[in-house]
């Protein structure tokens, strides 16, 4: 498993190129911060896409029915393996820092 720091002028191609390879999975988005503790803010959802708006520096998690946006953000490191994307950490300027676990959803069987 690799942590890898992307620079800022890298974000907005890096989400343009990685959201279709992350159509589908389930994600998880977890809030650390100092004056709440740790947070979930959701649970197994389907991710339809994520990406970087340089303008207003906000990064944009989508998802049916919901729209998660992450403001001010200051760094972002990709947690990678074999497997592909495991986790994006976006720290943001207010010093929170937000996980975006990424997962494959379970396969019942028939």
């Amino acid at each position: 498993m690799t942590l890898r720091t992307l620079k800022k002028e890298e974000w907005t191609a890096y989400f343009n190129t990685v959201t279709k390879s992350l159509e589908g999975k389930r994600i998880e988005i977890d809030v650390e911060a100092m004056s709440l503790g740790d947070q979930r803010e959701t649970a197994n959802l389907p991710l339809l896409g994520i990406s970087y708006d340089p303008k207003d520096n906000n990064v944009e998690v989508m998802m049916p029915g919901l729209n998660h946006r992450i403001g001010d953000a200051t760094e972002i490191e990709v947690q990678e393996s074999g497997a592909g994307i495991e986790a994006i950490h976006i720290k943001e300027q207010s010093g929170q820092e937000q996980i975006l676990r990424l997962f494959e959803p379970l396969k019942l069987a028939p």
